[in-house]
């Protein structure tokens, strides 16, 4: 029996427990729904590694300087920021239009990534530098468009289940990377350059159709659904949080800056480690997939083990230990490898390389979880804001982590001071920035175990009185 209306009490918008009567129904939909939103991070995974292997070489083979390949590469990055200010100031709760923004970013990039690979045959000097540069803004608005309202609509169908989200879709991401520079190698081999960007774009163009097409049937009975009988008082409603207050919150930044230096890695090894592996070991674009298959098994391990701890409450060590500790050793062992005397030093590359892709997994998928808890802890407890305000700060954390990764690091620094001194100075950095986020995790007692922070849920009410102390009870769950 429904409770009788009171004017002081308004309905809690977190809880979202399906009422309708076909559950049944529902949850095959839903179940059916996150395989599907999973496989277009499948295919974004993909996008973002396919062409490693092969990429930097063809396009020096085309007069296109390494430095203007590294910007080049970065400008997905640049749109992505844009991408995320609208994100950040744009008001889309909504489901239906998470859906349409989720899908859409998927098309957008797939048509992009298509005539990315056509370039080369109709333009080419500046022309084709230009160009490339635009077609890969169109791609990193779309991987961000894909992202920052996916994760809060897989969120929103799942709403106690953020830890394992995060995790699955950091798996599937890791999934698309590990098949991402073999089959890259594969179809370069067989169809040269364009023949790749024209598998993988044709599959981010279809595949959004069939996901659209399940979100359309489950978003009736789940906007019927939404309404949900627990109350809140009005006198104990949640405290604004603003893009402002959370931009500028240190705690977030400190965690966000750490977030960044392990992000750098993907983009400074996309763009380094070909051109190393041929320099130095004299391994072709054909061979260099397979070469990179320990950084991408690496991920998918470390996403699945990293959810795993998160959600046993170990997600301050997952980041800082697993996370930044791990890319200081990788990276810092990566620079003093020429001074060490072991004959295959390959083997030891391949090695450190599977260190480095652990920590730049594990550093991300606890992130939305920690920034949730630092959130709720300080009174911001209406978690769609939280949620939507944590995906898009983990987009900017990779975007500038790419940015650093491929211009800065893989673009001028291994220009000027070479491979191994480019992985001191990443080094560095995340030493840096990952002692910046121990500390404030340490501050917010966030370092050591705490319990999941996916089960902040607010607990049902039957009146006013007893609502007023449910903020104080459920940060402490």
């Amino acid at each position: 029996m429904c409770p009788k209306e009171d004017p002081t009490i308004t309905e809690n918008p977190l809880n979202e427990e399906p009422q309708s009567t076909p559950k049944m129904n529902s949850g095959i939909l839903k179940a059916i729904s996150v395989l599907l939103a999973l496989s277009l991070y499948v295919t974004m995974g993909l996008n973002d590694n396919f062409w490693t292997p092969f990429l930097t070489n063809e396009l020096s083979k085309l007069g296109v300087p390494r430095l203007f390949i590294g910007v080049i590469l970065a400008s997905s990055t640049i749109s992505g920021f844009f991408c995320a200010a609208l994100f950040m100031l744009v008001h889309h709760d909504k489901r239906k239009t998470r859906e349409l923004l989720f899908v859409s970013g998927s098309f957008t990039v797939g048509v992009a990534c298509f005539v990315f690979g056509q370039l080369p045959k109709v333009t080419s000097g500046y022309y084709l530098i230009g160009l490339s540069i635009l077609t890969r803004l169109v791609i990193g608005f779309g991987s961000n468009l894909l992202w920052c309202s996916g994760v809060p609509l897989l969120i929103s169908l799942f709403p106690n289940w953020t830890g394992r989200l995060c995790s699955w879709v950091s798996l599937a991401m890791a999934f698309g990377f590990i098949l991402g520079a073999p089959l890259g190698s594969a179809l370069f081999k067989v169809g040269g350059y364009d023949f790749p960007f024209t598998v993988v774009g044709s599959l981010q163009i279809f595949l959004p159709m069939f996901c659209y097409l399940v979100f359309a049937r489950l978003s009736k009975p789940a906007d019927q659904s939404n309404k949900s009988p627990v109350m809140i008082s009005r006198q104990d409603s949640p405290k604004l949080l603003t893009p402002g207050l959370f931009l500028l919150d240190p705690d977030v930044l400190c965690l966000c800056l750490a977030a960044i230096s392990t992000a750098a890695p993907v983009g400074f090894l996309a763009v380094s480690f070909s051109h190393h592996l041929k320099d130095f070991h004299e391994i072709n674009s054909v061979q260099a997939g397979s070469y990179f298959l320990p950084f991408t098994i690496s991920r998918a391990i470390a996403a699945f083990m990293s959810g795993y701890f998160t959600d046993k409450g170990y997600g301050g060590i997952s980041f800082c230990i697993f996370g930044c500790c791990a890319n200081v050793v990788g990276f810092f062992c990566f620079g003093v490898l020429p001074y060490i005397p072991w004959e295959n030093k390959l083997l030891c590359s391949e090695v450190l390389l599977g260190l480095i892709g652990i920590s730049s997994t594990t550093a991300f998928v606890p992130l939305i979880p920690l920034i949730r808890k630092l959130m709720t802890r300080k009174g911001f407890t209406n978690l769609e804001v939280v949620d939507r305000y944590a995906a898009i700060m983990y987009t900017l954390c990779f975007g500038f982590g790419n940015i650093l990764g491929t211009s800065l690091l893989g673009g001028f620094a291994v220009d000027k001071i070479g491979f191994y001194n480019s992985c001191i100075v990443e080094a560095s950095i995340c030493a840096a920035t990952g002692l910046l986020g121990s500390v404030c995790l340490a501050k917010n007692e966030l370092l050591f175990k705490f319990r999941r922070s996916d089960e902040l849920v607010l607990e049902s009410v039957s009146s006013s009185s007893s609502s007023s102390s449910s903020f104080e009870h459920n940060d402490s769950i």
